[in-house]
């Protein structure tokens, strides 16, 4: 985000939480190296009022960004009391300070999670912005991440609402983020096309994902910002909905040829559906796997204007980056070609 805003010829203040730690931040430090317009500051999601203050100060709009996302077994409150805190405390700094535009990063978690019941419709619907996750229904733990998105953007339109809508509110919701990352400290989803591009598991289940480019995800913030229209609204960012054998089948596609070996067996329905009887966990993947998913990305296309990326090329572009960025170690073949 913080490229596709420099690149669109915007002044850049960002927060880190060690700004001295080159390593963590070098792929901002590399930017001001090459003498972008990029100033680094010292924030936390968990700091007071005071301290967003002085980082808000001056800016003409705000992108909040930043929320924990963790795969593993965090407890709900590492996960939900950051995310509303974090998300109340910058747009309340923002809506004090005047900010003209603030652009919120959610998730197509805060729209559709746990809504087996409807996804179980043979007719059913595509979602839209004007669907919401019931957090009562989600599974404790397990859906954590679901929750605490759903909870940290509700916050934000019901603080917004009792402000008088004082200034302008956009949220984005992505899907699976996938695309080139350009560090090294990419999180979980960047783990997750690791592992299937090294084939360390033997077979993947049906699960279907949205999907989406990291920098359609970027362009989105930077389009919605600048753009009026874009206030009061959400933003479904979804190129379409692959089950885990298609993007495997993809990744064999166009990574095959180097000796990349994704898993290509799939995990029968009945497996993880018997392990639900024992695992909540495995319950709330299992109903996943027998149900479609589709989501209705209008509103980012006709609004915003967003022309997504060819998941083809996206898929190839994330492996590519995996191996040069070090999360994925290049073959011999590999190494030869490039």
């Amino acid at each position: 985000v913080v490229k596709a805003a420099v690149d669109a010829g915007y002044r850049v203040r960002t927060t880190v939480r060690h700004p001295d730690d080159r390593k963590k931040c070098e792929y901002l430090y590399k930017l001001k190296d090459e003498g972008k317009p990029v100033e680094l500051v010292k924030a936390d999601l968990l700091d007071d009022d005071s301290v967003w203050t002085d980082v808000v100060k001056g800016c003409r709009y705000v992108l909040h960004v930043a929320s924990p996302f963790y795969a593993g077994n965090k407890t709900e409150e590492e996960l939900v009391n950051p995310a509303v805190q974090g998300t109340t405390v910058v747009l309340k700094t923002a809506l004090a300070e005047g900010v003209e535009h603030v652009v919120i990063t959610s998730s197509v978690v805060a729209i559709y999670s746990g809504d087996y019941k409807r996804r179980a419709q043979t007719d059913q619907k595509p979602y839209t912005e004007d669907d919401w996750t019931n957090v009562d229904g989600l599974v404790p733990i397990t859906q954590a991440y679901d929750k605490s998105k759903t909870l940290a953007e509700k916050a934000a339109w019901k603080l917004w609402e009792e402000s008088g809508r004082s200034g302008k509110l956009s949220t984005i919701n992505p899907s699976l983020v996938i695309g080139p990352p350009i560090h090294s400290n990419d999180g979980t989803s960047m783990k997750l096309m690791a592992t299937l591009l090294q084939g360390t598991v033997p077979a993947v289940p049906r699960l279907p994902l949205g999907v989406v480019d990291v920098r359609d995800v970027a362009k989105a913030h930077v389009l919605a910002m600048a753009k009026p229209k874009a206030s009061g609204k959400r933003f479904i960012l979804s190129s379409g909905v692959l089950r885990l054998p298609e993007i495997t089948e993809k990744i064999n596609n166009c990574m095959g040829q180097y000796g990349y070996r994704p898993p290509r067996l799939v995990v029968p329905n009945f497996v993880p559906k018997f392990f639900g009887f024992f695992l909540a966990s495995v319950r709330v993947f299992a109903k996943d796997i027998e149900n479609p998913l589709n989501f209705d990305n209008s509103q980012s296309r006709n609004v915003l204007g967003i022309s997504y990326e060819n998941v083809d090329d996206s898929i190839r572009d994330t492996c590519e980056g995996l191996i040069e960025q070090g999360f994925v170690k290049a073959t011999s073949k590999y190494a030869e070609a490039k």
